[in-house]
């Protein structure tokens, strides 16, 4: 029962860094890409850029703990 929870510490960590870069690069990119434009005017391709590259930055930032709890779930 154990071997279901091995890394999980690591997740819950994981977690909240990951939906703060979320929220914060979401709002710098539509601030800076989309320069004020109000919500109605914002296009679906220019929402999608923002959401795409906010993706990538949380993920690249929290990516070592994505490691290390694979490293956990094999190893320990």
């Amino acid at each position: 029962m154990m071997g279901f929870f091995k890394g999980n510490g690591v997740v819950c960590l994981k977690n909240a860094p990951f939906c703060a870069l979320e929220f914060y690069f979401y709002e710098l990119l539509k601030n800076n890409l989309l320069k004020g434009k109000p919500k109605s005017e914002q296009t679906f391709a220019e929402k999608l850029l923002c959401g795409g590259l906010t993706g990538i930055g949380a993920t690249v930032l929290t990516y070592p703990m994505d490691i290390m709890k694979t490293y956990l779930i094999v190893h320990v």
